[in-house]
């Protein structure tokens, strides 16, 4: 069968240090095409992955020609709309790193462009490919009467962990034009907008792109196992918006804790806890951006007078690479994305909804 041809917009972090490597090690997909409005980064890009001048574009639009068949749209966010809905009319199926965008409408239209094009729309929630959260995910749903879930999640400093991990062979473009600047901050004041409204807060403004930058991977998993939510109890933010403190009912007795404060750690402290009145199921991730690490399942339960506890490693298995597995056999057969654009589009508005359910913070 002939590989699936990618081409991939945007060449930065995430490109390089998880999609492209696991793009040149797939069997069953060739890398067809750089884009990247950083003409530095995508030349330096494009030399080591061996594509040749002539598939180098500083365009997306470019990219979109009859010899790609699929795009994946690893840019800023602001941009994923735009690039996502172009490639879609093209008639080419999108990966789209998270979040799918950044506006409840452009997710409207995006959902709207995959279903009349009748391609696959996939949402980067790499960490639903994970083989820790497929056990645990078993696990919870053989644990009856699950009342209270925990979300806790405070990012590393992600370019300090980049760089202890991959140091000078990080390729950091920084001859972007002043007007592409301007164009990018005026375009994500107008998102922010019409996201939250005029009157929006800057710490508002700031948990929001925290919800959907970081908790967003959260919430995702969150509804894959349990649905969404029934309502939003409380929400509360503050340290300037990178403190988040929000509390949900999710049906059937089941409450959940959704809370973060500012990173800057020097290890991932990410973890989904379900507890139930036998059985508490603690799932705990590493690092997304360290290749093969261990995202452990802890279960402890009730055994006797006293109680067991196990520790289980599912598999080493790479979340990015079989999530790159999960968007192709759907291109190859047609079927729905675990974390397709709908999933997408229910993040955002629920990332919304907890920023508006907080109401104007002083960042105290």
């Amino acid at each position: 069968m002939d590989r699936v041809r990618i081409g991939v917009v945007g060449c930065g972090l995430v490109a390089q240090t998880m999609h492209l490597p696991n793009i040149q090690s797939c069997p069953d997909v060739a890398l067809a095409g750089l884009s990247d409005v950083s003409p530095g980064t995508l030349q330096a890009v494009a030399t080591r992955y061996g594509v040749p001048n002539d598939r180098r574009f500083i365009s997306h639009e470019a990219l979109l020609g009859p010899d790609i068949d699929a795009i994946m749209v690893l840019t800023t966010a602001e941009t994923h709309a735009r690039i996502a809905e172009d490639a879609l009319a093209a008639g080419k199926h999108v990966f789209v790193e998270k979040p799918m965008c950044t506006t409840p409408s452009d997710a409207d239209r995006l959902v709207a462009a995959a279903e009349r094009s009748g391609n696959v729309l996939m949402v980067g929630y790499m960490k639903a490919y994970d083989p820790g959260f497929v056990y645990a995910q078993a696990l919870w749903a053989d644990t009856p009467g699950i009342s209270l879930l925990r979300v806790h999640d405070i990012c590393h400093n992600n370019a300090e962990v980049c760089d202890d991990l991959y140091g000078s062979g990080l390729i950091k473009g920084d001859d972007l034009t002043h007007q592409a600047r301007v164009e990018a901050s005026a375009l994500r004041e107008r998102q922010n907008q019409e996201a939250l409204g005029w009157d929006a807060t800057p710490p508002q403004i700031q948990a929001y792109h925290k919800l959907l930058g970081l908790m967003t991977h959260d919430l995702s998993i969150l509804m894959i196992a349990f649905g969404e939510p029934r309502a939003i109890l409380t929400s509360h933010i503050w340290q300037s918006g990178q403190g988040l403190l929000t509390t949900f009912d999710f049906g059937d007795g089941r409450r959940c804790i959704m809370e973060t404060v500012q990173g800057g750690l020097h290890w991932m402290d990410e973890s989904i806890t379900a507890y139930s009145a036998q059985r508490v199921v603690a799932l705990e991730f590493p690092s997304p951006f360290q290749r093969n690490a261990e995202t452990i399942v802890r279960v402890k339960e009730n055994d006797g007078v006293g109680h067991s506890e196990r520790v289980v490693v599912a598999s080493r298995a790479e979340a990015f690479a079989r999530e790159l597995d999960h968007f192709v056999s759907c291109i190859r057969t047609g079927h729905k994305p675990l974390t397709d654009g709908r999933l997408g589009k229910q993040c955002i508005e629920l990332s919304r909804d907890i920023v508006l359910a907080a109401g104007p913070s002083h960042g105290l």
